[in-house]
């Protein structure tokens, strides 16, 4: 499966992860968030904040996803 990094870690991420996770392509390695870093429940750590984007291409993942729940937030983001 492809790595990928989920941007935002909330209820919104929560559930890109899920559907990430049905698709069967991707593999959700860690999320890039505001706040703290650490396990989550669904066994997928929390890693940073953005900043830590660049190392990870860096490392050969290749692929993120903003899942950042509120739009305006999510296409200034994505941008």
């Amino acid at each position: 499966m492809t790595p990928i990094i989920l941007i935002g870690a909330g209820a919104h991420a929560r559930v890109v992860s899920e559907l990430v996770h049905a698709g069967g392509d991707y593999e959700v390695v860690g999320f890039v968030d505001k706040g703290p870093p650490g396990p989550r429940a669904d066994g997928v750590n929390v890693l940073s904040d953005d900043t830590l984007l660049p190392r990870l291409r860096g490392e050969g993942i290749r692929h993120a996803f903003v899942a950042v729940g509120a739009n305006d937030a999510r296409e200034r983001i994505g941008r």
